[in-house]
């Protein structure tokens, strides 16, 4: 059974040469103003048996009120090549891994308060992930 392992989101992320570079990881996000344009990025691990197999996975985004924020299509995820599947043979189903990582640019946020993320898998849901976005400025939840 394929299981979310890791979700970060955080203003920007990116490689350096084979190293996930991860910059300001948060729950809580200050744009200057909402509503407003901010981007974000986010770092997903999946783990576990059937992650070698062909998967989609996708990603809903709610705003605060519970409308659609940002969807992605069903997204497929190709299984290992010939010469990777050699080396995941060393390894045991329970460890078997797989690691995405996606860009919001600016990405137009409307309203302040909690946005809850969907990630499925094969159609169906894996998990909800939450996190905040807060003006700088006049914010109806106080000055940070």
């Amino acid at each position: 059974m394929v299981k979310l392992q890791t979700f970060i989101i955080s203003e920007q992320q990116g490689f350096e040469g084979d190293k996930l570079v991860v910059k300001n990881p948060n729950y809580i996000f200050r744009p200057t103003s909402v509503p407003g344009n901010y981007s974000l990025a986010l770092a997903l691990g999946f783990v576990g048996e059937g992650i070698r197999e062909k998967n989609t996975f996708s990603i809903k985004m709610l705003d605060p009120k519970g409308g659609t924020f940002n969807e992605t299509p069903d997204i497929e995820l190709v299984p290992p090549g010939e010469k990777e599947r050699e080396v995941l043979k060393l390894y045991p189903d329970e460890i078997a891994n797989l690691n995405i990582v996606m860009d919001l640019p600016n990405a137009e946020f409307r309203l302040e308060g909690k946005y809850t993320t969907i990630i499925s898998l094969n159609g169906e849901e894996l998990d909800r992930k939450d996190f905040f976005i807060v003006a700088k400025e006049n914010s109806a939840y106080g000055q940070f």
